[in-house]
């Protein structure tokens, strides 16, 4: 069984593991740039990520100077990695909505509004 991290991915760091997703591995310059970020913003995300597990950190030697660090989406890392709470809400909606007991369909809908009522009060 595969541990959760133990802190999961903030929203603002989502950005950072779809990047990573998609490519072979991508340096602090590279994300700096696709993100329009400070480098710092960058390192800050890595960090997080790094210590949840989300992502992985491999110096890559190339001739003389200082090495070069790529970053890489781990396993658990791809589980997370392209969320999306509006994809889910939608899935889910029409799930809600394909229910043909009326009677537990308009309820569950009640219940959902009452929920997001309290929350958005």
């Amino acid at each position: 069984m595969t541990q959760l991290p133990v802190e999961y991915p903030r929203p603002i760091d989502q950005e950072v593991l779809d990047l990573l997703r998609h490519s072979p591995g991508m340096t602090i310059q590279e994300l700096t740039a696709q993100l329009g970020v400070t480098a710092t913003a960058v390192r800050q995300r890595l960090e997080r990520l790094e210590r949840s597990g989300c992502v992985a950190r491999e110096k890559e030697i190339a001739g003389r100077g200082r090495p070069v660090y790529r970053y890489r989406v781990t396993p658990l890392g791809g589980r997370f990695a392209g969320v999306s709470y509006a994809e889910l809400a939608t899935a889910m909606w029409n799930e809600i909505l394909e229910i043909e007991d009326a009677e537990l369909r308009d309820h569950l809908i009640g219940r959902i509004a009452h929920r997001l009522g309290r929350s958005l009060r």
